[in-house]
């Protein structure tokens, strides 16, 4: 879904970047038994970002962009 306003599908300008590569978001939705508000997304890690515990992990929506979160990537 787009993340800008929740109902249409995800715009092809929502994106996050992972490790400094942009990677697409390929869903978004509501968080099953979360109260609302709390969004779940799908991204797919993209090719060369290199794996480690902590590689950064940034979401896009427009020009704002979230505070940074770290994920593992094998």
């Amino acid at each position: 879904r787009c993340l800008s306003d929740w109902s249409s599908d995800v715009c092809s300008s929502d994106l996050a970047a992972i490790g400094s590569i942009q990677a697409m978001v390929e869903d978004a939705r509501s968080a099953p038994d979360q109260v609302a508000g709390i969004l779940q997304l799908q991204v797919l890690v993209p090719e060369g970002v290199a794996p480690g515990p902590n590689v950064p992990l940034v979401l896009i929506v427009g020009s704002a962009h979230s505070q940074g979160v770290t994920i593992a990537v094998k």
